[in-house]
């Protein structure tokens, strides 16, 4: 029969459609899944609802907020320790460049390492406030 090529090319057509349309349908299923984590995310991160936030999400927003505090505190640390040797540095600098007296010298090293101390004993009890917060 010469029309019976018309339920075939039909029957084609037709299961194109459906497939375009499921294949749209997992996109578009895809993209508001992934808006409404961002969301969620976003308001954790922001601390915003934390009343109707889930035992799980604030235990997440504690954490996330552990490992911000403690990478602060890491900068911190690397910046105390850029800014001692820095000082090192200069004292250094200063002893040989001016030459200074046997007195004024050690007046210079005294002051150096009270200030060195001081900064040990901060670096000290960051790393102790960091011990204690794992």
């Amino acid at each position: 029969s010469p029309y019976a090529w018309w339920p075939f090319v039909l029957f084609i057509f037709l299961s194109g459609i459906v497939m375009t349309n499921l294949i749209i349908a997992v996109i578009c299923d895809a993209v508001s899944l992934i808006d409404r984590v961002a969301r969620e995310r976003e308001a954790i991160k922001n601390g915003d609802g934390l009343e109707e936030m889930t035992t799980v999400q604030k235990l997440m927003f504690c954490k996330n907020s552990i490992v911000r505090i403690n990478e602060r505190i890491q900068l911190l640390q690397h910046a105390q320790r850029h800014f001692q040797d820095l000082l090192e540095t200069v004292v250094t600098d200063i002893i040989e460049d001016f030459r200074l007296s046997g007195t004024a010298i050690e007046e210079l090293l005294a002051d150096f390492e009270e200030s060195s101390a001081i900064l040990h004993n901060l670096s000290d009890s960051l790393n102790y406030d960091e011990n204690t917060t794992k």
